[in-house]
């Protein structure tokens, strides 16, 4: 034993080991803010689409023109309060529940164009491919 600690082979093995787990944790550490970037960046868009969708719903209770306005906008109400949950989790880096809430938002965008709703940000295969990610994340996590 002696002897491999003298020829110090041992001591730049370990060395290298702990500067690889060193450089894998940062790289680990820094991965994770752009994660966090990229899924506020998502989040801002379906906010967008939100406000549009509120505006637009606001302009047709004003003209009278649709029974079922109440409804529809009731289900953009929901989908908007997801949207904040999901928004929450981000922010707080809870990565195990985010698929979660990405899941119930995308449900809610669902229930809101079955009311008639448009989303633009996130409809056709787009939802479909969305949602299918989705529930596959949940049901591995």
């Amino acid at each position: 034993m002696k002897k491999i600690w003298r020829s110090r082979k041992i001591v730049v093995l370990i060395t290298l080991l702990l500067t690889a787990k060193i450089v894998l944790y940062l790289s680990n550490l820094e991965a994770q803010e752009n994660w966090k970037e990229e899924a506020f960046a998502q989040a801002d868009e379906y906010r967008s689409s939100i406000q549009l969708e509120e505006k637009r719903l606001k302009e047709k209770m004003e003209s009278g023109t649709h029974p079922d306005l109440e409804v529809r906008q009731e289900a953009l109400s929901e989908v908007s309060r997801t949207l904040y949950e999901w928004r929450n989790t981000i922010y707080h880096k809870n990565w195990k529940d985010y698929p979660k809430f990405e899941q119930a938002f995308i449900h809610r965008v669902r229930n809101y164009q079955d009311h008639g709703g448009t989303f633009d940000s996130l409809e056709g295969l787009e939802l479909d491919i969305a949602e299918a990610k989705t529930e596959w994340m949940v049901d591995r996590l």
